[in-house]
């Protein structure tokens, strides 16, 4: 696997400015884009998106990422952060929920799909 650097974030002078939302934006594009990869069936002309198995490995990704930040070196700093975590969640989940695109795939993908329940 060779790494590409992006042009447009990876300088080390913007890596060092601080928080930066373009270099955000391109995480998640590149997340999402290997998950799409990954998810493709050999056999099938079908895209299989495992839920359980890529929320594990996000998980598992977002922990190794977040012991690398000096703030975790203590209880108090973890529980900052998985405090923070965990209201994300609650609040963007439901709310990505109705996006457009999300309520798209949710009713290609799941039959009787209504507003609030899926079949999965």
């Amino acid at each position: 696997m060779t790494a590409s650097i992006n042009p447009d974030t990876g300088t080390y002078a913007r890596a060092v400015l601080g928080y930066d939302d373009a270099h955000r934006e391109a995480l998640i594009s590149a997340i999402i884009a290997a998950i799409a990869k990954t998810s493709l069936c050999s056999d099938a002309n079908v895209q299989a998106i495992r839920t359980g198995e890529v929320t594990d490995a996000l998980v598992f990704a977002l922990v190794c990422f977040i012991a690398l930040s000096p703030q975790m070196s203590t209880p108090a700093g973890v529980r900052r952060m998985a405090d923070n975590v965990r209201k994300i969640i609650i609040r963007d989940v439901p709310k990505t929920r109705n996006d457009p695109d999300i309520r798209k795939m949710l009713e290609q993908t799941f039959s009787g799909f209504h507003s609030q329940e899926g079949n999965a």
